[in-house]
C-alpha cells in the first residue's frame, strides 16, 4: 500500500503533439510564396528562373493541400512561366507544377482561383515551343471540365444545369488581373 505521505504523479494526459503536427502559422504560405513571385517579375537570369520554379513545385508538393491565401500568387507564376518567351526553355519545369494541381489539388483550390488555374492550363495548351506540354495541357482542360461536372452534380443535382459553377465565374475579370499582374 502506498504512504498518504508519497508524492502523487497526476494521471497521464493526452500527449503532446509532435512538433511537425503544429498548425501551420496563418499566412506561412503567403511568407513562402510572395519573395519567389516577387523575384520572378524582377530578375531576368535563367538560372534563376529555374530555381523559383523549383522551389514553387518543391512548396506545392510539401504543403499544396495547406495553402490558402497564396494559391493566386502560384498561378500567377505558373502563368508568367508560360507566357513568358524568355521562359520557353522552363516551360516543362514549370508545367509539373500545372499537371501536380490538376492530379492532387483541384479539389482544395479555392473555387475564386478554379478559373485561373483553368487560364494556366490554356496557356499551356496553347503555346508552341512545347508540343508534349500542349497536348498534356489539353487533357488538364478535360480534367478541369470533369471536376467542375462532378462538384456541380455534388452541391445541386437537378439544379446543376442552372448553377454558374458555385460562384466561380462572379469575379472572373479580377481573378484575370490577378493572374496576368
Amino acid at each position: 500500500p502506498a504512504s498518504a505521505d508519497a508524492p502523487r504523479t497526476p494521471p497521464p494526459g493526452p500527449p503532446a503533439p509532435p512538433p511537425s503536427a503544429a498548425p501551420p502559422l496563418p499566412g506561412a504560405d503567403l511568407l513562402l510564396l510572395a519573395p519567389l513571385e516577387e523575384l520572378q517579375r524582377r530578375c531576368a537570369h535563367r538560372e534563376t528562373q529555374e530555381r523559383i520554379l523549383q522551389a514553387a513545385h518543391q512548396i506545392l508538393q510539401a504543403c499544396g493541400a495547406r495553402l490558402h491565401r497564396s494559391w493566386p500568387l502560384l498561378l500567377s507564376l505558373l502563368y508568367r512561366a508560360a507566357t513568358r518567351p524568355a521562359l520557353a526553355p522552363l516551360l516543362p519545369l514549370a508545367f509539373r507544377s500545372v499537371e501536380l494541381i490538376s492530379s492532387d489539388f483541384l479539389a482544395v483550390l479555392p473555387p475564386r482561383c478554379l478559373l485561373a488555374y483553368a487560364e494556366v492550363a490554356a496557356v499551356n495548351a496553347t503555346q508552341q515551343t512545347h508540343v508534349n506540354v500542349a497536348l498534356t495541357a489539353v487533357g488538364l482542360q478535360w480534367s478541369i471540365g470533369d471536376f467542375l461536372v462532378q462538384k456541380a452534380k455534388a452541391s445541386g443535382g437537378a439544379d446543376a444545369d442552372a448553377d454558374d459553377g458555385g460562384g466561380l465565374v462572379e469575379d472572373a475579370s479580377a481573378l484575370d488581373r490577378d493572374v496576368v499582374s
